[in-house]
């Protein structure tokens, strides 16, 4: 009995370590075959179900980054649906909010994956999201679209894979951070971000590794701190780091919620540094937040839309400003379903997934200027020389 147990253990150890290191991906656990049996009866349930049924999950009852995607996706369902629909069938949207639990989102998520009516998943609002959404949604054959900043080229390789991302790559919203930083003759700088596994965790690694690669800069520090801000502990760390250090600068990758204490903390400690910002701090928020702001603030903005003229258009005219980038994204996730099926003439899960990644590789490709960033001061207006 003992050797039983003892075997057992040893077989399910080897498989989490051969699961670790990418023996294994979902493809291989889920099966062929299984994959296949549930791709014929989503295609079956979306060709019988009325219009094309959409559901967003994410916590878009609060403001901020959810709520601006939820926006610009119900922009988008209204434009589409005004315009002709999507091959003669409107679009069905289904707003579907756990508000900030990461458990009822992962309920709803499979609740939504497991639904054959459903064509197309919009979720994983938050890094942190991804692969489990990525998971529930493959096993179910469900394409899906995050607006999250993760990239999909992070996570592990799939075949077929229905994941894609509206986020643009990393490298869009670092290049003109750089550009400032190496016109400015700044080598030293501070990297403040949350310690929490998330969006602005994930572009501090992004930049510490980015600049690394450049031997100019002499010094490159990075701290967390505990989200969600508080002034006694970043004027501590101001305190310590920059007066033992003498940074040029701040990259801050936090939420723009937290310019408010960052801005205190700066004040309390007399810390006049620059502050350059992560593509977050891009949100209709941003007033509220960084009005008392007391450094110069600098955060990355695209240069040109993630959408076509006809939305934008459309958006301007009903609200009055242009659009943040996560509505934009939200606005895309639509599009980018729309675009795929036009193409194909027809619902089929793999290729919708396939469809909407070749589309969205084009159109957020960070190289020969198909899609380039501005850095921007706190007041919306690009820098002179970026």
């Amino acid at each position: 009995m003992k050797n039983s147990l003892l075997a057992i253990l040893a077989a399910l150890a080897l498989f989490l370590f051969l699961y670790a290191i990418g023996a294994f991906n979902y493809g291989s656990l889920i099966g062929d075959e299984g994959f296949r049996r549930h791709a014929e009866a989503r295609r079956a349930g979306v060709a019988r179900t009325p219009g094309w049924q959409i559901a967003l999950v994410g916590d878009f009852i609060r403001p901020g980054h959810d709520h601006e995607v939820a926006d610009g996706v119900i922009a988008a369902v209204n434009f589409i649906n005004r315009t002709g629909g999507v091959l003669g069938r409107e679009i069905n949207l289904q707003l579907l909010s756990p508000e900030n639990d990461l458990a009822a989102n992962r309920l709803l998520t499979e609740e939504q994956a497991k639904s054959n009516s459903i064509a197309l998943l919009i979720g994983a609002m938050k890094s942190e999201q991804a692969e489990s959404t990525r998971a529930l949604t493959q096993r179910q054959a469900l394409p899906m679209v995050t607006p999250a900043a993760l990239h999909p080229g992070e996570l592990p390789p799939l075949a077929p894979d229905l994941f894609v991302s509206t986020a643009p790559p990393p490298e869009v919203w670092s290049a003109p951070i750089l550009r400032q930083l190496t016109t400015s003759g700044i080598r030293k700088v501070l990297v403040i971000t949350p310690e929490e596994a998330g969006e602005g965790a994930f572009f501090a690694l992004h930049l510490e590794s980015v600049l690394g690669r450049h031997p100019e800069f002499t010094e490159i520090f990075r701290c967390g701190y505990t989200y969600p801000a508080r002034v006694a502990e970043l004027e501590n760390l101001l305190r310590q780091l920059h007066g033992s250090r003498l940074f040029e600068a701040i990259l801050f990758t936090g939420p723009a919620a937290d310019l408010e204490a960052l801005g205190t903390a700066l004040r309390a400690s007399g810390v006049r540094l620059p502050v350059f910002g992560a593509v977050s701090l891009d949100t209709v928020l941003l007033p509220r937040y960084a009005r008392d702001f007391p450094n110069a603030l600098y955060y990355p903005r695209l240069t040109e839309r993630l959408i076509d003229e006809g939305q934008a258009d459309l958006w301007k005219t009903g609200n009055g400003t242009e659009p943040t980038l996560a509505e934009q994204s939200g606005m895309l996730a639509v599009s980018v379903f729309r675009e795929a099926l036009e193409s194909l003439g027809a619902y089929e899960p793999a290729a919708v997934g396939r469809s909407m990644r070749q589309i969205l590789a084009e159109r957020l490709k960070p190289s020969g200027n198909t899609l380039r960033a501005t850095l921007v001061k706190y007041d919306g207006t690009p820098l002179a020389h970026d």
